[in-house]
């Protein structure tokens, strides 16, 4: 009995995997492109609170000074504590929920995201 139930599960797992397979063969270019979206967000959200500018000019040449002149940059641009925690609070914090909820569905919707989607679907050509 225990091997007849053992079987139905992975059958069952193994047509349930397929079926997110196909679907995510058919979603997977939008997937990236989402994933790739939320994590650029994340960072372009999470640069303002160490170089006080969203302007990638600027952030690019202070990634370029040494290290003595990018901290004192980065002490001179200290931001104010209450605009600190509600900008944590207003714009990481939700937009970090916003990530999770979009990530968990589509955990749901195709399995757990790996690079091997890409190579399952031939994508690196």
């Amino acid at each position: 009995m225990k091997k007849i139930v053992l079987l139905l599960f992975i059958s069952t797992f193994c047509l349930a995997q397929q079926e997110k397979d196909s679907i995510l063969k058919k979603d997977l270019n939008t997937i990236i492109d989402l994933i790739n979206f939320q994590t650029e967000h994340d960072q372009f959200l999470r640069n303002y609170l160490i170089y006080k500018t969203f302007n990638t000019n600027i952030i690019d040449s202070v990634n370029n000074l040494n290290e003595e002149q990018y901290k004192l940059y980065v002490k001179n641009k200290k931001l104010d504590r209450e605009f600190l925690s509600l900008f944590k609070k207003d714009y990481i914090v939700k937009n970090d929920s916003i990530n999770t909820i979009k990530i968990i569905q589509i955990i749901n919707k195709y399995g757990y995201p790996s690079k091997s989607w890409i190579f399952r679907f031939d994508l690196c050509q």
